[in-house]
């Protein structure tokens, strides 16, 4: 047992010095710890240091910088998938409503865009029949949606609740 406690603090001193130094797999240089970025899906650091990690990314932000966004492309892909719509439809839709909500009528172009999504507007559609009915600003549409799980079936309750005096 006198064994085991003094090779226990040596076993830990060797342990932390190997985890605070790593060699990175881009420039080979061997830096510590904190140089190297998290890895937020497995909790580790990740082989490239910090310096090779911002060089990869700014290099790429410059090389695609002028091309139409990820996010674009992201945003055309789902709305043909869960709406069976291009965009020429959705300009159709914006024309007619003259580029406001249709609930608020206030402008998408003042809105802020939705899910950091190059858009100051959402598709309403009914959950039902999957028709879809307009574009709203994001607000009104969480309005929307919570009147319609909430309390549309309970208004009259909420009228009458109102109609009550207080006190």
């Amino acid at each position: 047992m006198a064994d085991t406690d003094l090779r226990l603090p040596i076993f830990h001193w060797v342990r932390s010095w190997r985890s605070a130094m790593k060699k990175c797999t881009k420039c080979g240089e061997h830096k510590k710890d904190d140089e190297f970025n998290w890895n937020s899906n497995t909790g580790r650091r990740l082989a490239e240091c910090k310096d090779c990690y911002n060089r990869r990314h700014r290099k790429r932000y410059h090389a695609n910088k002028n091309k139409p966004s990820e996010i674009a492309r992201r945003l055309r892909n789902e709305r043909r998938k869960c709406y069976g719509i291009e965009e020429p439809f959705i300009q159709d839709m914006m024309n007619k409503q003259r580029g406001c909500c249709a609930i608020c009528s206030t402008d998408f172009s003042e809105t802020k865009p939705v899910y950091k999504k190059n858009a100051g507007y959402v598709i309403d559609h009914d959950h039902n029949t999957g028709k879809i009915r307009a574009l709203l600003c994001s607000p009104c549409n969480i309005m929307l949606g919570y009147y319609e799980k909430h309390i549309k079936d309970n208004l009259e309750k909420i009228q009458r609740y109102l109609g009550e005096p207080y006190g």
